[in-house]
């Protein structure tokens, strides 16, 4: 995957690219056609939002993915759009962790999440 990040005030754009035809993007892209994949949300406590979201029915593809200064975890795609949502919540780190990636894909790959 190639990437890269545009940032205004606070908000943060990650545009992907896939390198391949069977990279996690161009599958994505494949099934949904190309737009937005999902859209985080800043919460205060990742794992109690994903508590209350999961009472209220809201199925999710990750565990909370725990970082150094960042949690964050991604419900199921839409069936329609293929969008989903992130909680993030950040204490002191401000961009991305490769482990945080890596682990995200992995988690996503075992759900058939793309």
């Amino acid at each position: 995957m190639i990437s890269a990040e545009v940032v205004h005030n606070d908000i943060t754009f990650v545009l992907c690219q896939g390198t391949g035809p069977d990279s996690q993007v161009s599958r994505l892209i494949d099934g949904y056609g190309p737009g937005v994949a999902h859209i985080a949300l800043a919460v205060d406590d990742t794992e109690r939002a994903m508590a209350e979201l999961k009472e209220k029915g809201v199925p999710f593809d990750t565990s909370v993915i725990k970082g150094p200064g960042l949690t964050q975890t991604f419900t199921s795609r839409d069936p329609n759009t293929g969008m989903s949502f992130e909680l993030i919540q950040r204490s002191g780190q401000a961009g991305f962790l490769d482990d945080n990636i890596n682990e995200l894909f992995s988690q996503l790959e075992e759900s058939g999440s793309y």
